[in-house]
């Protein structure tokens, strides 16, 4: 037996700071660290696949993707050589900016110095990274199906989880748990639900309206959005927590259509931004679908139906729902020619107005409808 602790990294750990301890021995599977009565042994880091790290490890950093496994054997009680076996996890995990588990005591140590989100200047103008995705009928209103978005949140993004919530400007209901909020969007789903997420995530936004469907104005959707600063970009482990969220909420919702745009000159305030003239827009308004956007952005999810008039060429993953996804940790835009959209699906383009653009939902469909019904009612 022995006693154990595991490290679970952002980076591939390259064990600097432990080669030069006194006796080390090294070979292809492992690292020793002998003393007289007892030695520490030391994996080899193992990439770890997303879906097999826990929920209460994940949460504490982005992006985690080596597990490193830690052993004082034999086992003991010893405090010495327990404070001894945790130095030398501490050094392993601060150098490639981890986390340590310890199942003997249950405890998650983080080393000094290391977070989830780095101090960043805080400028007035920012950029956000904005997430979405909508779907044609209201089966995120299954208990479990809102229950497993909820829970991707937390595992990836658990500052998009509220602070606060309500119905109104500013909101009374103190978040508590994931079971209580769950009830609360169930019994206000078809309510405005103001949402107040912690920094760097900007905004959340879940929209469902009286009925998924044509209305006097048009067709209204279900849609889900995330908005984050982008500074986080240059943070170690953001990159691919974002893509695994993409990927996790795209799988859950099932929507037939969702994208990722970076958008420039948002204006910072305390607790939400806001925008004016210079703001860059998303090309969709709200629950407002209308046609896939003539420029993409640097994530892009396709579903049913719109599969059968729009195609990734080679698509990052492809998921068990069926839906394509084009999107790389680099965060580039996506090319034209990545993907292939038929004509008559894209979004009517934009109208302009004072020599400005237009904002909001034009009232204009793409040439072709894939969604059973009429656009509007009449």
């Amino acid at each position: 037996m022995s006693y154990d602790l595991r490290i679970y990294t952002i980076n591939k750990p390259d064990f600097s700071g432990i080669k030069n301890m006194p006796n080390i021995e090294m070979n292809e599977d492992a690292i020793i660290l002998p003393s007289k009565n007892h030695q520490i042994v030391i994996s080899k880091d193992t990439p770890i696949e997303n879906e097999d790290i826990p929920q209460q490890i994940s949460k504490e950093l982005p992006g985690l993707s080596y597990l490193i496994e830690c052993n004082l054997e034999p086992w003991t009680d010893n405090e010495n050589r327990i404070k001894e076996l945790l130095k030398v996890a501490k050094i392993i995990a601060k150098e490639s900016i981890g986390v340590i588990e310890n199942p003997q005591t249950d405890e998650i140590i983080l080393p000094s110095g290391v977070k989830r989100v780095l101090e960043f200047e805080k400028i007035e103008r920012f950029s956000i990274i904005k997430m979405s995705w909508w779907f044609n009928d209201d089966s995120l209103l299954n208990s479990n199906k809102l229950k497993l978005l909820l829970e991707a949140i937390e595992k990836y993004i658990p500052e998009a989880l509220p602070r606060r919530y309500g119905e109104y400007e500013p909101p009374t209901e103190k978040f508590t748990d994931i079971a209580t909020f769950h009830d609360y969007i169930l019994g206000h789903a078809k309510k405005q639900i103001v949402w107040y997420p912690s920094k760097p995530v900007d905004n959340v936004h879940l929209g469902f309206p009286d009925f998924i469907g044509p209305d006097r104005r048009g067709y209204r959707f279900g849609q889900f959005s995330v908005s984050i600063d982008s500074a986080v970009l240059t943070m170690p482990g953001w990159k691919t927590t974002i893509v695994r969220f993409f990927k996790s909420v795209s799988r859950i919702l099932d929507p037939f259509y969702g994208d990722i745009y970076i958008l420039k000159n948002y204006i910072r305030a305390r607790t939400t931004s806001y925008i004016d003239g210079k703001t860059e827009r998303h090309p969709i308004c709200s629950w407002w679908w209308n046609g896939v956007p003539r420029k993409p952005g640097v994530g892009i999810v396709i579903g049913r139906p719109l599969l059968d008039y729009a195609k990734i060429k080679n698509p990052t993953f492809v998921l068990d729902n069926g839906c394509e996804i084009l999107l790389d940790e680099q965060f580039d835009e996506i090319q034209t020619e990545d993907i292939v959209i038929h004509n008559q699906i894209l979004q009517p383009r934009a109208k302009i107005i004072s020599n400005g653009r237009g904002y909001g939902f034009s009232g204009l469909y793409p040439k072709k409808w894939p969604f059973s019904g009429p656009k509007q009612k009449n």
